[in-house]
């Protein structure tokens, strides 16, 4: 019994440091795909267990530190539990909140951050090949109102862009969907080389997936 126990002590501690030295990412610029160099950052930790009586104690604590010369958080200086949830501020950024720190960290090993000084009404969306999975990185983008004007001959769209390294592409959503959610005419994405795909809501940071015309070939190909 006793070495039952000693066993499971060791094996907690080793859990513990192992995820502790885990415990660092990468920042990036989601709009130009750059590493957050030495920047300031601002962490919020808040514990999700709720007071049902008065007087509450106070359950968020804030921290500040710093990424290094290569873009990474070191986070394995903090003391994180399962039901905290954090909020990740760097300087000039917007912040993003995670609910399952430990599981996120492990699943990716870098974040992207959008920078405050874009307008507030720019929306940003990661283009995908939908059947390989692999960024669309740095290729012109066209938003369309009509799927058979398509430029450079027509001149009547809504609004053009590049994919960055990283895929992304940003763009007006109030210009692209004037109408919000009551909207039901659909924003065509047009990239040259891809079958063009119709967007029907303005979500943020999401992915989206163009289909590679190079498909067509294939015997096996159906289309939509």
């Amino acid at each position: 019994m006793l070495m039952k126990s000693l066993f499971l002590t060791i094996l907690f501690i080793h859990s513990f440091f192992a995820l502790s030295s885990e415990f660092s990412f990468s920042l990036i610029d989601g709009y130009t795909g750059n590493k957050i160099l030495n920047t300031e950052v601002k962490i919020k930790k808040t514990n999700t267990i709720q007071c049902v009586r008065a007087p509450c104690p106070g359950n968020e604590m804030e921290f500040v530190t710093k990424t290094n010369d290569k873009g990474m958080l070191d986070m394995s200086v903090y003391k994180m539990h399962g039901k905290d949830y954090l909020i990740i501020i760097p300087n000039g950024y917007h912040g993003i909140r995670f609910s399952h720190m430990s599981k996120e960290i492990s699943e990716n090993s870098s974040f992207q951050f959008n920078p405050t000084s874009l307008a507030k009404e720019m929306r940003k969306l990661r283009l995908l090949e939908e059947i390989e999975g692999t960024i669309i990185s740095d290729k012109d983008v066209w938003f369309l109102k009509d799927k058979n004007c398509l430029p450079p001959n027509c001149k009547d769209f809504i609004h053009h862009a590049k994919t960055n390294s990283l895929g992304n592409v940003y763009y007006p959503h109030d210009k692209a969907f004037p109408d919000g959610l009551s909207q039901t005419t659909p924003v065509w994405i047009y990239v040259p080389g891809f079958d063009i795909q119709a967007r029907h809501h303005h979500h943020n940071n999401v992915d989206f997936k163009l289909r590679d015309e190079k498909w067509r070939k294939m015997k096996w190909y159906k289309g939509e």
